[in-house]
């Protein structure tokens, strides 16, 4: 998606992330509802500066972030497999296999942030079935390469095992969590 190797680091403050963690946890309790962080001046640096710190791993599928985000937020680029956080493009075939947790710890499934190009309608709309959704959510995710549903459901399989997504577009962001059923054309998928 993005690949300027100059991305900034906005010096986030504490009241800024609390904003951005609270909106976050909206779109997680409504998912597929699209979400607004015109708050943040670089939005997805703002959603890793809130969600990592140096306790965690982040892999960047992408290569997109400066060497500079990594320094300031004291992360390391890291294996997919060890990474709790993921970035990557949506335009793109997942090739990496992420941490789904285990039984005892499911909560150690990764989070992945995906770079995706807008959620305006186009010709593919995507029913979405689940915990937070009252009956069904229609959702237009344009730049998601058809391989991610496939990918999803494949790494949600083990339930209560598995990956959670966010998906982001500018200032916008729409929560997947491992629960939400979706659904593509004709079929449902996890």
């Amino acid at each position: 998606m993005n690949n300027n190797n100059s991305i900034e680091l906005y010096p986030y403050n504490p009241m800024s992330q609390q904003k951005t963690f609270r909106l976050l946890m909206q779109a997680f309790s409504y998912p597929g509802r699209v979400v607004n962080l015109s708050h943040l001046s670089i939005p997805l640096v703002g959603v890793l500066a809130t969600l990592v710190d140096n306790a965690v791993h982040l892999h960047d599928a992408t290569g997109s972030l400066n060497p500079d985000v990594f320094l300031k937020l004291e992360l390391k680029n890291t294996p997919p497999e060890n990474a709790q956080f993921i970035l990557a493009d949506g335009s793109q075939s997942p090739r990496f296999t992420p941490h789904t947790g285990s039984l005892e710890e499911p909560e150690d499934g990764a989070t992945v942030i995906v770079q995706v190009k807008g959620f305006e309608p186009d010709e593919s709309p995507l029913v979405l079935k689940g915990p937070g959704i009252a009956t069904q959510q229609v959702l237009h995710v344009q730049g998601l390469h058809p391989e991610w549903l496939k990918h999803r459901s494949e790494w949600n399989l083990g339930f209560p095992m598995g990956v959670d997504l966010i998906l982001i577009s500018g200032d916008a962001v729409v929560a997947w969590p491992r629960t939400l059923q979706i659904k593509a054309e004709a079929s449902w998928v996890m």
